[in-house]
């Protein structure tokens, strides 16, 4: 008989897939959007979005903090253009204003530490994600923003950049490398990059919550498949896995936790 741990397995999802895609509008402005996750530990909240070109949203507040990772094209936030390879977060309680260039459409991998409510710039609730409802009650706002600490500033931070990477090594001896990026106060979600170098081999595992992986370059082969760029895996917590780098190119990915967690293997 097969136990609970083997009955386990990954939830798969790319971004190149054309199923799944939901249209959706704010103010008569288009965007698409393809949920992935909605954690039921803390609401924390995963999609792929597409923004067209010139497509910009309203200011808006979120009372969650929430990563955005650019697959493709050009992002904005305020004026600033973010290109791939970069990760954008920001601390809940900001005000925003975000989109795509003029020039080229973005597809971008979202993540929120927890369910949200969304704000416009005068409080008012105009859309949801994860477990809050349209009819439920919006956080307090003060001043269109969330009752907490003085506004924290965006952080961005790119995989192709030299800087901050750690070496890390396993119990069989192998080397991998780490940016650590998030670890975040209120739910202790980690988002870090990765780099496993070419025949990188990781012994069977299991860790303490659920994780996913965002293949950025190169694959990875499991017991569960092969991956390659565009893939988003998410290991629900407790399921086995191992893994292996193809012997021809570096693996590239951003990693994700839906809390603070502990490996054991196996």
């Amino acid at each position: 008989m097969k136990t609970r741990l083997h009955l386990l397995t990954p939830s798969v999802f790319n971004v190149k897939d054309k199923t799944g895609w939901l249209r959706k509008e704010e103010n008569g402005r288009c965007f698409s959007d393809k949920p992935m996750i909605s954690d039921p530990l803390n609401g924390a909240v995963i999609k792929f979005s597409h923004y067209g070109a010139g497509y910009r949203k309203e200011e808006h507040h979120h009372a969650s903090s929430f990563g955005v990772y650019v697959i493709d094209g050009e992002y904005t936030v305020g004026e600033r253009t973010i290109r791939p390879g970069s990760l954008i977060w920001n601390p809940s309680g900001n005000m925003i204003l975000h989109g795509a260039s003029e020039e080229k459409d973005c597809r971008l991998l979202y993540i929120s530490n927890r369910s949200e409510p969304v704000s416009g710039a005068c409080g008012e609730a105009f859309g949801a994600a994860g477990g809050w409802r349209p009819d439920s009650e919006p956080p307090a706002l003060k001043n269109g923003r969330s009752d907490r600490q003085e506004e924290e500033p965006l952080q961005v931070f790119n995989i192709y950049d030299s800087a901050g990477w750690i070496e890390k090594e396993e119990p069989i001896g192998n080397a991998f490398f780490d940016k650590q990026m998030i670890a975040d106060r209120e739910t202790g979600m980690v988002v870090n990059f990765s780099r496993y170098p070419a025949g990188f081999r990781k012994p069977r595992y299991q860790m303490s919550c659920a994780h996913g992986m965002y293949i950025i370059k190169g694959a990875m082969v499991t017991d569960h498949g092969v991956f390659g760029p565009g893939n988003f895996i998410w290991y629900p917590k407790g399921c086995a896995c191992e893994m292996t780098v193809t012997a021809d190119e570096d693996c590239l990915f951003l990693f994700v936790t839906n809390k603070n967690y502990r490996i054991t293997f196996l």
